[in-house]
């Protein structure tokens, strides 16, 4: 039998403490943006944003200046499935400083006041026109949409997107864009008001596992040593646009020269976070998109937060626990 490939960087480690699988590879999320789109609006070329109130003048700056633009893409809704939870309402929800998951209680987490100023940040975006229109937003083909079209025909200004976006410019990917690495800047996704560590990134991943039956684990071991080798490792990293997990595949001059946007996305995993990988998130995952379809589509901020911790309570049984201050 093979090893099992698994989705999920933080799968690896299970709520026992045990590590069972070996990851090939992982990713970060951050922030994208347009410098020809900027410069036209008066934005610098260097933007860094402190806070989400950063983003939000960036994206109001861009909508008064060039009105012919989607200012700022934030995914959103049932129609993107997990990019919504995962590269848009956690990368704000975690910068709060609030969390979907206590590991220490082993408890999933209500009430909290991050969860509601995120679902309010997402009203704000799309009540201000300032992201797509819902109807954009909740198509399903939305996230491919936006990387192999708009951001390279220049029609969205700032975007929350992922580490590997850029192999879908390269000679090899869906859209081939060689003015890519000039055009488009990347910087972190800011903390809520600027508090430390200062940014925030979401990460995902593969790990390789050997199945507790499997007919031949020895040699699945050995496989799964082979592909986690140094030189094969590098070229994955390479090819593929992937954030190593390897130091010194992170450290070699052939990874950082390679794509001019891998020193910097690898850059942010001191501070990444990743799902609870347990089997309940991607129920918790689906009340998560719930939600933030109500809240762009005018419904109420409150009443949605108030859904979500009805749903989870219902879901979770006694496995919840409420915020700290709540």
């Amino acid at each position: 039998m093979e090893p099992v490939r698994g989705h999920g960087q933080g799968a690896g480690r299970a709520l026992d403490g045990r590590t069972y699988g070996v990851p090939d590879g992982t990713d970060t999320r951050g922030v994208w943006f347009n410098k020809e789109i900027f410069a036209r609006a008066g934005l610098p070329a260097d933007w860094q944003p402190k806070t989400w109130d950063d983003l939000l003048s960036a994206a109001r700056t861009v909508k008064a200046a060039v009105p012919d633009v989607i200012p700022f893409n934030v995914y959103a809704g049932k129609g993107v499935g997990e990019a919504a939870s995962m590269q848009g309402f956690e990368m704000l929800l975690y910068g709060t400083g609030d969390t979907l998951y206590d590991p220490s209680q082993q408890k999933w987490v209500v009430g909290s006041t991050g969860f509601t100023d995120a679902l309010q940040f997402l009203r704000t975006v799309y009540s201000e026109g300032l992201g797509p229109t819902p109807q954009q937003a909740l198509d399903p083909n939305w996230t491919n949409t936006t990387t192999e079209q708009l951001i390279p025909q220049g029609q969205i200004a700032i975007s929350m997107e992922g580490s590997w976006i850029s192999q879908d410019w390269l000679e090899t990917g869906p859209m081939p864009w060689p003015e890519w690495s000039t055009v488009m800047g990347w910087t972190a996704m800011p903390t809520q008001q600027g508090q430390a560590p200062g940014s925030v990134s979401m990460s995902g991943g593969w790990t390789w596992a050997i199945p507790q039956n499997a007919d031949n684990p020895d040699m699945a071991w050995e496989f799964i040593t082979l592909i986690s080798g140094r030189e094969n490792q590098l070229k994955w990293a390479v090819d593929g646009v992937q954030i190593p997990v390897r130091k010194d595949v992170a450290d070699d001059p052939s990874y950082t020269a390679a794509n001019p946007s891998n020193e910097f996305f690898s850059s942010l995993v001191p501070t990444t976070n990743y799902r609870p990988a347990y089997s309940l998130y991607p129920r918790v995952s689906n009340e998560i998109q719930v939600a933030t379809e109500s809240v762009i589509t005018g419904g109420d901020v409150a009443g949605a937060a108030r859904n979500y911790d009805d749903q989870v309570r219902s879901l979770a049984g006694d496995a919840v626990v409420a915020a700290t201050g709540s």
